[in-house]
């Protein structure tokens, strides 16, 4: 009673092999390291040039917006569901607090103990996604006013799309690098604000979710004077992350997981038809005892 398990062997070394071959040719991803980063421009110029389109549709640049007071950029994206909505909720509340009762700081921007959107300095949401548009921007633009005391400040809030190209060359400008792949669905990128003067000149940072009111007011003041100021704190980065399950760093263990389970599922499978094979080949014992020598 010897069983044949050449042909099974043969057929598992061959599996074994093909597993083996789909480990190492497995593409390598990404990190977020790759994706992700902010360089610190301070002192160089963002790009002023480069045309967007606002909430309302109208062709813009950041160059028309500037007129004689600072602007804080966040680059963002509308429709994100995980970081960015924490970003601009903390922008708004530190704008919040820009007011002469809950100012943590008395620095007199513009000769005013009272700092307020559209008359001291303008804000710009810069989005990353290049499938966002206007109408998008709207839309979150009035999620935003309603968020707010002041709803006289909604002619200082800017909200931009544009495709990937124009949205690229103003990031560069500001430092940020960031990652765009929209077959892996994949849109990774830093949170954090720039400040620039009235001439576009760079001279702040806040990085991560956090924006602190006395950084953010000093951020201002230094914009309002021309003044280039110090370095953000990197060891707050935080990151927006968009990976699917196809582009996740999880992918190389799921997929060898579910090869190792297909194949000793194949095995075990050729295993048991191998041994039915086998135990039905045997002769049968006739009936009255056991077959005599």
């Amino acid at each position: 009673m010897n069983l044949n398990l050449r042909p099974l062997l043969a057929i598992s070394a061959l599996l074994g092999a093909g597993f083996a071959n789909a480990q190492t040719e497995a593409p390598k991803t990404p990190s977020l390291a790759d994706d992700m980063g902010i360089m610190q421009k301070l002192g160089e110029s963002v790009d002023l040039k480069t045309t967007f389109k606002d909430e309302t549709g109208a062709t813009t640049s950041i160059g028309e917006i500037l007129e004689d007071r600072p602007v804080v950029i966040l680059p963002v994206y509308f429709t994100c569901p995980s970081g960015c909505p924490v970003i601009i909720e903390n922008l708004m509340k530190t704008v919040g607090k820009l007011n002469a009762s809950g100012r943590t700081n008395r620095i007199n921007i513009g000769n005013t103990t009272d700092i307020r959107v559209g008359k001291d300095f303008d804000v710009i949401f810069l989005s990353l996604n290049p499938t966002e548009t206007p109408d998008v921007a709207a839309k979150k633009k009035a999620q935003i006013l309603r968020g707010l005391e002041d709803q006289s400040s909604a002619n200082g809030w800017h909200l931009l799309t544009g495709n990937l190209d124009n949205i690229k060359a103003v990031t560069n400008s500001l430092g940020f690098r960031w990652a765009y792949r929209p077959m892996e669905n994949v849109l990774n990128h830093p949170t954090g604000t720039v400040t620039i003067t009235p001439k576009g000149k760079i001279v702040g940072y806040t990085i991560g979710n956090d924006l602190p009111s006395i950084i953010f007011e000093s951020n201002l003041d230094n914009a309002k004077n021309d003044v280039v100021g110090f370095k953000a704190d990197q060891t707050r980065m935080f990151g927006c992350i968009r990976l699917s399950p196809s582009a996740s760093k999880y992918r190389p263990v799921v997929e060898n997981a579910l090869k190792i389970t297909g194949v000793s599922f194949a095995l075990i499978m050729m295993c048991w038809i191998g041994f039915l094979s086998f135990k039905y080949r045997q002769p049968a014992v006739p009936e009255g005892g056991l077959p005599k020598a």
